[in-house]
């Protein structure tokens, strides 16, 4: 939890946002991530799980196993979220692209951080806004890997 925070911090430092983060329980984290609302100066909150949705989904499926409607005609098709081992920053690092990395394999996966940072232009903190709408996707990228309830699938009690 605290490699979370503090790679968290350290994204967000290198994007010029000044950070002060103080630990918090691993079960208070996940109940927040599952919550989050990213707020944006031009419209509604919006969460990971709709994030996903909207960005991801139609490649990844709706429950990240590779199998969305768009993600039949790509070559190689896409890959199996609930399969992943990758940590929180690795995971971020591989849905914002800038950077070359192996897990972006052809460039069919669009470099997210650009497209997001680029929808916030009238963003006074676009950067900082665009690397908490990737940390949002994810955390709900590791809930499908836990399978964890999500908006289909509503916790039993």
């Amino acid at each position: 939890m605290t490699a979370l925070i503090v790679v968290t911090t350290m994204l967000l430092g290198a994007a010029g946002v000044d950070v002060v983060a103080a630990p918090v329980a691993a079960e208070t984290r996940i109940e927040v991530a599952a919550d989050a609302r990213i707020e944006t100066a031009g419209g509604a909150p919006v969460t990971g799980e709709s994030l996903y949705r909207r960005l991801c989904a139609s490649c990844h499926g709706v429950a990240g196993h590779g199998d969305g409607p768009a993600g039949a005609a790509l070559c190689p098709r896409p890959t199996d979220l609930t399969r992943l081992r990758s940590g929180i920053p690795e995971l971020m690092r591989q849905i914002d692209g800038r950077r070359k990395i192996r897990a972006h394999g052809t460039a069919q996966m669009p470099v997210w951080g650009e497209v997001l940072e680029a929808a916030l232009i009238s963003e006074p903190h676009r950067r900082r806004t665009a690397l908490l709408k990737i940390d949002a996707i994810a955390d709900y990228v590791m809930r499908l890997r836990r399978g964890a309830p999500t908006a289909d699938t509503p916790a039993t009690r």
